[in-house]
Order: C-alpha cells, then structure tokens, then sequence
C-alpha cells in the first residue's frame, strides 16, 4: 500500500516538529519553514495534505494557495 504524503509549511521550526511527531508514522512527511520552498515542493512530493501556516514572512499561506 502507498504511504500517504503530508507537506508542512510553517516558519517555527518548533511548530513542524510538534506536527512531525503527531502524524502517523506510517506517513511520508516533507517539510518547508518557507512558503516560497512550500510551494517548489508541491511538484516533487506531490502530497495528499498539507499543512500550512497562514502568517509567515515572505509567501503567506494565503499566497501560498
């Protein structure tokens, strides 16, 4: 069976770990503290949730969608 993808993108590190730790292990996670590298992972990953911040510098998650 294939692993589901989770994308986090938060600029607190912190925050993406505590969210690393929660998710199912049995979930591939990919991680961005930048909206901007958010995005660029998108393409490659290819993920079926993500979770993002709405306010960070730079791309906001609003941008981000």
């Amino acid at each position: 069976m294939e692993k589901y993808r989770v994308l986090i993108v938060d600029d607190n590190k912190s925050f993406i770990d505590l969210l690393k730790d929660v998710c199912n292990p049995d979930y591939d996670v990919f991680t961005s503290e930048t909206g901007e590298d958010g995005y660029k992972l998108i393409e490659s990953c290819k993920p079926d949730l993500v979770l993002l911040d709405i306010n960070m510098p730079g791309m906001s998650g609003i941008d981000f969608i």
